[in-house]
């Protein structure tokens, strides 16, 4: 889907958000995390199926939406608050009454869960990856958010890289340093185009053996148990590496993982 970026006024502060799809298309809400922005959802938003209405924010402080104040008291309820008015944006969604189905990954996770403990008419599904606690960062053990200790110990941003806070405040474009942010963005929220561009070796969902081999007792035996392919004189299990969307594999190479736990392995092109 092709992706427009709008800035919408809504609880008081300017936000930035990235729109996709047709405005009475079935609502979607996309959350993003710590350290980063809607533009983690891009490579997601151009392979989602277009009968779609996709909004992703910028949470306040984040990406190009304005900088405004986080009242720590309030948990995550500052970030629920703005993107529940976002829901009744009619810019954004064609109905004024939107019910989205609200896909959250770490602290969007947290905010997600905020805003259907708050809004949960608002709300139809909630999809969750790796969430804090919807009362924050700190640490929680029931559903009223009382604290694991009582002054939060060991919890939240308190455990941060002291080196990874220093270059985050001092504006860090290093890419070298491990602690740096833009590492830290490029390990662990966003696949760069070297990275996507590799051949990815799919032992269990994606490759099945040539249908010579499939004809042989053994392959068979081996697909049954191990949901891979038999690679002929190899003496073991293998499976093919293809690039995404190619349609085809294009080499042999042998089984990544052991047989008891399918997955995959990336190499290099």
């Amino acid at each position: 889907m092709e992706i427009e970026q709008r800035t919408v006024t809504a609880n008081g502060i300017t936000q930035a958000v990235r729109v996709a799809g047709p405005p009475d298309g079935t609502p979607l809400l996309l959350i993003h995390g710590n350290c980063s922005s809607s533009l983690f959802w891009e490579p997601l938003i151009r392979r989602l199926p277009p009968t779609l209405r996709v909004v992703a924010p910028d949470l306040r402080g984040y990406g190009d939406t304005e900088t405004a104040p986080v009242d720590a008291t309030r948990g995550l309820r500052d970030f629920a608050d703005d993107v529940a008015a976002l829901l009744d944006a009619p810019t954004l969604f064609s109905a004024g009454t939107a019910r989205p189905v609200v896909v959250g990954h770490s602290l969007g996770g947290g905010v997600a869960m905020r805003l259907l403990v708050d809004h949960p008419e608002r709300v139809r599904a909630l999809l969750l990856a790796a969430p804090v606690s919807p009362y924050g960062f700190g640490g929680t053990r029931d559903l009223t958010g009382s604290p694991t200790t009582r002054d939060f110990a060991g919890t939240g941003a308190g455990t941060a890289n002291p080196d990874f806070v220093a270059r985050l405040a001092a504006g860090d474009r290093d890419t070298e340093a491990q602690a740096s942010p833009r590492a830290v963005l490029r390990a662990t929220y966003v696949a760069t185009r070297p990275r996507w561009a590799r051949t990815r070796s799919c032992c269990w969902t994606a490759c099945s053996p040539p249908r010579p081999a499939m004809t042989t007792t053994r392959a068979r035996r081996c697909r049954r148990r191990t949901g891979r392919a038999w690679r002929r004189g190899s003496g073991g299990c293998s499976t093919r590496s293809r690039r995404p969307g190619s349609g085809s594999p294009t080499s042999w190479s042998p089984c990544p993982t052991s047989r008891r736990s399918p997955g995959y392995a990336e190499t290099p092109t």
